[in-house]
């Protein structure tokens, strides 16, 4: 901790006047250290320890207290409770006398450490005027006069000292020097600035105003319709649905190249206004619901890394944020492009409405991070304690050292099924939560988040009352006012959907069934999951190949590569020869010769891929709609990409959609 000078007369403070003094920003004070301090610092009016600070922000229950800051220094800040005021505050009524004598003490020592710096190059005979005229000095002179006083050797390893140890050290403490002045140079601007905080909070609060003018009259948003029919009743009120929905998620499209991205918009129109996805998604006659594109970033390996390829990729990974409304009226489906970004809720949860109900906070320094009801952290709890439960029972009954006989390639730690991952719900996670109550002096931050989370359904209500008010897309209706409770409750129901995500028991495990299924493979199996894996062995030969040829300029190296006139083992095939032991499948096919312009039977090669049974997944043994007990729970939902390729196309198979091996060569 810094020590600040003392001064001759230090003001002296009553307890009686501070008592009835209100605090304000701009104001000084001497912290008390909470760690064994039993008073402020000895150069302040009371004998003890501690440091001198602005008053900065005043908040609902808090006062925060600030040190001047200043380049590459440290610098104390404190948040202190109204409670703790009169215990860890002492108000200095001269702060100006406290900053002139600290920065006359770092100037008096700056002094005297440059009359060290002169001491050492006069005692070495090093002239500083000579440098300052950037005139060398006569050494072979100077060197005669210093051999008749001493000897040249220890005159040589003290110059060496100095240029090494003595004089860097003294530059460097000269810096730091340097530093604090400016510290303290800057301190009366504290106030100043913290005033300057509280006029830009004025000015958020009419860029706010000037943004629900533009979302009421909808300078933001573009409607398009996507489906016809007959609209609802004027009695249905209009739903809406709490939950995100991704689009890519819910209909599963273009699974296997990843899902659907920001150009397949109209694709997803097509799919929501099929009846039965419609009903599920937008389940009743007046219904609203947001969809993002994505949820996680596609991976497109097919395109180029260059500068311009990846500033194509970011653009598009950004698309992929990009948050639509669709709005049903009977049959009828609008959808409504925004820039709004209304988070992962349209609205809070129930229990973030009442500030009655216990909540939880989780801080990340002074950040809130996150809030959460307290009913909602003891239900997590409560499964973690149970998973935990689950795990200790599964080592038992699994010992380490026979459990990794049997299984050499796996590791024991990662094997356990309820092993605890680091997410919501775990216990690294909901340890960082604490109680959100009127005694911490983060509760204005919490509010504020609180208050954000509201405010965004507030924006919400503007659109929605933007959108009765000046389209007809919602008629029949009655005539409310939506940002009134009354009017509100009048037209619309919330659907707290999003609880859902709060699902009982374990989460359905793919890698498990993915085993299991696997396990009753045979001869006669049918499989998927080998064409990709023979994709990426022909772009690691392929990109060997391009690395090799000096005419190709282009740094863009394929995941998957398919070589011209071979159509591969097939999305969907059966195996040439099963290896049971060895636990690996062959398949075979024919491929064409590349050189040949003309076709034959002698146009045919035979080739063939050995895979690992672990790689491959046993459509065979795939039951009709097992795919759904991943679909459904969506804690796996949105891992589609990991199950969807090979429970999808397994469904298809065994729905009559054979996948069928291409031999047509021409690609």
């Amino acid at each position: 901790m810094e020590t600040l000078p003392k001064i001759s007369n230090p003001v002296e403070v009553e307890k009686e006047a501070r008592e009835e003094e209100t605090i304000e920003i701009g104001q000084w004070f001497w912290v008390i250290d909470e760690e064994g301090a039993d008073g402020p610092p000895a150069n302040s009016p009371l004998e003890g320890s501690g440091w001198f600070g602005c008053v900065t922000e005043v908040g609902s229950n808090y006062v925060r207290i600030n040190e001047p800051r200043a380049e590459r220094l440290s610098y104390m800040q404190v948040r202190v409770h109204f409670d703790e005021i009169e215990e860890r505050l002492v108000r200095e009524l001269n702060p100006q006398a406290i900053i002139q004598a600290t920065i006359s003490h770092y100037q008096i020592k700056i002094n005297h450490l440059m009359g060290e710096v002169k001491t050492i190059t006069d005692r070495l005979g090093v002239s500083q005027h000579g440098m300052i005229a950037h005139q060398a000095p006569n050494e072979g002179k100077a060197l005669a006069v210093i051999s008749e006083q001493v000897d040249p050797n220890v005159h040589k390893q003290a110059l060496i000292k100095a240029k090494d140890e003595d004089l860097p050290a003294l530059f460097e403490e000269i810096k730091d020097t340097n530093r604090y002045i400016a510290k303290w140079m800057s301190a009366e601007s504290l106030g100043l600035m913290a005033q300057t905080d509280l006029l830009q909070g004025s000015i958020k609060v009419i860029e706010k105003r000037i943004f629900g003018i533009s979302l009421y009259a909808g300078l933001t948003e573009e409607i398009a319709q996507v489906r016809k029919g007959k609209s609802a009743t004027f009695e249905d009120k209009v739903h809406l649905m709490q939950n995100m929905m991704y689009m890519d998620e819910e209909c599963l499209m273009d699974y296997k190249a990843g899902g659907i991205d920001i150009n397949n918009i109209e694709g997803f129109d097509k799919w929501i206004s099929k009846k039965d996805n419609l009903e599920r998604c937008l389940p009743f006659p007046k219904c609203v619901a947001l969809f993002r594109v994505r949820r996680f970033a596609k991976d497109r390996h097919d395109m180029d890394e260059t500068t311009i390829g990846s500033f194509i990729r970011i653009q598009l990974e950004q698309a992929d944020m990009s948050t639509f409304m669709y709005i049903r009226n009977g049959k009828k489906l609008y959808r409504l492009s925004t820039d709004i970004d209304f988070g992962e809720k349209m609205f809070p949860d129930i229990g973030k409405f009442d500030i009655g109900e216990p909540l939880m906070v989780k801080m990340f320094g002074e950040q809130v991070e996150k809030l959460m009801p307290k009913r909602e952290w003891d239900f997590l709890k409560d499964q973690h304690e149970e998973k935990k439960r689950k795990a200790k029972k599964w080592n038992r009954e699994n010992p380490k050292k026979k459990w990794e006989k049997e299984n050499p390639k796996q590791k024991w730690e990662w094997a356990n099924p309820h092993h605890s991952g680091y997410g919501v719900g775990d216990r690294h996670d909901l340890d960082r939560y604490v109680s959100f109550n009127k005694s911490s002096v983060y509760f204005d931050d919490a509010m504020e988040k609180l208050s954000d989370e509201i405010e965004k359904f507030n924006r919400m209500a503007l659109v929605l009352q933007g959108i009765l008010d000046r389209s007809p897309i919602l008629h029949p209706h009655p005539k409310v006012k939506a940002w009134s409770a009354e009017g509100f409750d009048q037209i619309f129901k919330m659907i707290y959907d999003a609880s859902s995500v709060l699902t009982h028991g374990e989460a359905p495990d793919f890698v498990q069934y993915w085993k299991e299924c696997n396990a009753q493979a045979t001869k006669d199996s049918v499989f998927t999951g080998q064409e990709e894996c023979w994709l990426m062995a022909e772009a690691e030969k392929e990109c060997e190949r391009r690395r090799n040829d000096w005419r190709d300029k282009s740094d863009f190296r394929p995941k998957y590569f398919k070589p011209y006139r071979n159509p591969g083992p097939g999305f969907v095939s059966k195996a040439f020869y099963f290896h049971p032991k060895a636990k690996k499948v062959t398949f075979s096919w024919f491929r064409g010769r590349i050189n040949y312009t003309w076709r034959s039977d002698d146009d045919k090669i035979a080739a063939r891929i050995t895979l690992p049974l672990d790689k491959v997944f046993n459509v065979s043994a795939y039951k009709l709609g097992d795919y759904k007990k991943f679909f459904q729970d969506p804690r796996t939902r949105k891992d589609y990409i990991q199950w969807a390729p090979f429970l999808l196309a397994a469904e298809d198979y065994h729905n009559g959609k054979q996948h069928k091996v291409d031999y047509d060569y021409d690609d």
